[in-house]
């Protein structure tokens, strides 16, 4: 945001001016003058925010995001917990209400959930014993898929990336595993002298028994399995799109008849909707069949039921201890977190949920609070200047052959932008739409069987999108409360919803520096995802198909080295209650993707604020000689330049803000991967100028600063 040395300019005192003012000043360090912004620019304008921002008990990190998340969590408990917020001759709105909120209470009611302890997850297991009397495995599949629990398979349907108005099945190994990825299980003295112990302790604690020895030897067969189907797994890093071919489920049928595909898909699929194709990992499934011919029943039938405790140990309290905690003990530690959060309150898991299983009619009254008409018509703006940018950088980018060019700005204007809310199915407008919707769904007194209908109704709902072609307008289950944004290639759609158009990163009523510097990187964020490593390989429509030359592509690749180079070379540390613990290095392969897209999103966000500041200006100009009309400034903060805040909302850590403003000519140069780079020419900055310079510029610089670096160039760093 900010000001002209010496100028006079009126202040914006409205409540979100001057939250935004108090919160600017106490995230920068408290000498934050004494620093040079290229030197440690993160330390600069966001050493206040680290000290006043302790990671909470219940999580392992904390950023603005998950601030964010937090206050959303609050306000979220505030709707839930009070009275019906809406016009009362309003029936379906007000049966949405209270269905919602008699799961909500029912979740609460830790003392009716104790009395049960394990008897509804004991009955569900007996149910599932019944499921292993056929000839092969559909029962079993079925079952613990419509409790979200996938085993050896996970079953859905989603764009055929090959022709995206089409919808089919995918066969996909995601979640089949119980760790948290598949190279643990190479470490056969964790899986026998930790795992095994855990697996039998839980199994006791849920089937019962006088001791967890009696499970031992059925865990240990059990752990067996698992580490022979994650040895067969496509790795973590493997896109599916690249492993996957089509088949139908004939041919699916004849390679694993063991897994009965086309009886799971009769049971869930449209009943005038044939089998069509499917996309699997044939190796996978060969490999898969395999492994069940050669593993007795009773091995396999232990997985699923293991599977299905897993699946479940959310929705159950077995007091006085958490027969679970062995378990997420281990798989905390795994990732590497050695000390455990503390355990949530009930309202949050509560409210996590009622999230998952009704969220849409959570977002309603979320979106009718917090969310205005100016806001989605704001933030539609913000976001198209950002496509703008790009389309201008793409059309100056001389590495970028004609084909190649015209096919990258054709992506941008296909560009599908969901904001806030959807409109249709359900229309979160619209009362009735909402509790149609969710009329599947059965809310009873049983916290078990809320979720379990929630979670059967989701699955079943997602199968029913084989009988039309894909709907461009659909979320999902992405809902408008959610702290988050997306870029779906496939689709080649972004999507930003209402719980992340709030403050820091957004309001209606903050300068448009603000809005553009926070939520406008997000915005560029995740625009620059089509053109990453995943994304470049979809056109403009979500199809696979190569549309870059072999030129392009080699000229992608070398920039992306410096990328790579810089971010290797950098320490992250470890918090000890200082901010700076144990180092450690970061993989520059493994993040290119992210630090590509925070770098685009930042330069993007300027200079998309750019083209809405001149327009609204009527004097759309590459240059800005004449005279501004300046905005309103921030109490408190008059000596700052007007441009753009970007960077001042620590979203990532100590290794995402410092390169954007010590990169050097390379660098600069690699911002103009996937149209990364919005070069200024406001600035007359040339391929060989210090990157910093643009920033201390656009982001932290003085108004002295301003005139210093025209007399004197970039500063060193």
């Amino acid at each position: 945001m900010v000001a002209i040395k010496n100028a006079t300019r009126a202040l914006c005192t409205t409540p979100a001016c001057l939250q935004l003012a108090s919160d600017f000043v106490k995230n920068l360090a408290p000498n934050y003058k004494d620093i040079d912004p290229c030197t440690d620019f993160e330390e600069m304008v966001c050493g206040g925010w680290r000290a006043r921002h302790e990671i909470p008990a219940t999580r392992t990190s904390i950023d603005t995001i998950g601030v964010m998340d937090e206050a959303s969590a609050g306000v979220l408990r505030e709707i839930i917990e009070g009275p019906y917020p809406g016009d009362s001759g309003n029936s379906a709105d007000r049966e949405s209400f209270e269905r919602m909120k008699l799961a909500y209470d029912t979740c609460m009611d830790e003392d009716g959930l104790e009395e049960l302890g394990v008897t509804p997850l004991t009955k569900r297991l007996n149910d599932l014993q019944g499921a292993f009397g056929g000839s092969d495995w559909s029962q079993p599949l079925l079952f613990t898929s419509l409790f979200n629990a996938a085993s050896l398979i996970s079953m859905y349907v989603a764009t055929d990336f090959e022709d995206p108005d089409v919808q089919l099945v995918y066969i996909d190994t995601w979640s089949v595993l119980s760790l948290p990825s598949k190279d643990v299980y190479t470490n056969t003295t964790m899986l026998m002298g930790q795992y095994v112990p855990v697996v039998a302790e839980i199994l006791q604690g849920v089937r019962g028994g006088n001791a967890a020895s009696n499970f031992t030897e059925q865990a240990r067969e059990l752990v067996k399995f698992e580490a022979e189907l994650a040895a067969i797994s496509p790795p973590r890093s493997a896109s599916f799109y690249e492993l996957a071919t089509k088949a139908s489920f004939s041919d699916a049928d004849a390679l694993a008849p063991q897994l009965g595909l086309p009886k799971v898909y009769s049971a869930l699929a449209p009943p005038h909707v044939p089998p069509g194709d499917l996309l699997w990992n044939m190796a996978y499934i060969g490999n898969l069949s395999l492994l069940l011919d050669k593993t007795p029943r009773s091995v396999i039938e232990s997985y699923f039921t293991w599977r299905l405790i897993l699946g479940a140990r959310d929705l159950v309290l077995a007091r006085p201890t958490d027969i679970f905690q062995p378990f997420t003990t281990l798989y905390n530690q795994l990732q590497g977190i050695t000390t455990n959060p503390s355990p949530q309150p009930r309202w949050r898991t509560c409210l996590s949920s009622v999230r998952s299983n009704l969220g849409w009619i959570l977002s309603r009254f979320f979106v009718q609070r917090f969310f205005t008409p100016h806001d989605y018509t704001l933030s539609n703006t913000i976001i198209s200047d950002i496509r703008t940018a790009y389309i201008r950088k793409f059309t100056t980018l001389t590495w970028l052959d004609e084909p190649t060019r015209a096919k990258a700005i054709e992506k941008i204007n296909l560009m599908t932008q969901k904001i806030g809310y959807p409109t249709s199915n359900p229309n979160l407008t619209d009362p009735d739409s909402l509790l149609t919707y969710y009329h599947p769904v059965s809310i009873t007194s049983s916290h078990f069987n809320n979720t379990l209908s929630a979670q059967s109704a989701a699955l079943r709902r997602n199968f029913q999108l084989l009988a039309k072609p894909t709907d461009r307008t659909l979320w999902g289950d992405f809902f408008s409360v959610i702290v988050n944004a997306y870029y779906a290639a496939e689709t080649n759609e972004i999507a930003f919803p209402a719980g992340i158009l709030q403050p820091p990163l957004f309001h209606g009523d903050f300068p448009s520096a603000a809005n553009y510097g926070a939520f406008g990187a997000v915005a560029g964020h995740e625009v620059s995802h089509g053109f990453d490593e995943n994304g470049k390989n979809f056109d403009g429509t979500g199809r696979l198909v190569s549309w870059w030359s072999e030129g392009v592509e080699w000229e992608f690749k070398k920039r992306e080295e410096c990328f790579v180079s810089q971010y290797g070379n950098m320490t992250v540390y470890a918090n000890d209650g200082n901010g700076k613990g144990m180092g450690y290095k970061v993989d520059g392969v493994l993040t290119l993707g992210e630090n590509e897209a925070d770098s685009a999103g930042l330069v993007a966000a300027y200079e998309a604020w750019l083209i809405r500041r001149r327009l609204d200006e009527g004097q759309e100009k590459e240059e800005e000689e004449e005279e501004e009309e300046e905005e309103e400034a921030l109490p408190g903060l008059e000596e700052w330049t007007r441009d753009p805040e970007i960077g001042t909302v620590p979203v990532k850590g100590y290794h995402a803000a410092n390169p954007i403003c010590t990169r050097s000519g390379e660098g600069e140069a690699a911002f103009n991967l996937a149209g990364a780079a919005i070069g200024n020419d406001d600035n007359a900055v040339e391929e060989e100028e210090d990157m910093s310079y643009i920033f201390a510029e656009a982001i932290v610089s003085w108004a002295e600063t301003r005139e210093a670096k025209a007399k004197s160039g970039p500063p060193p760093c």
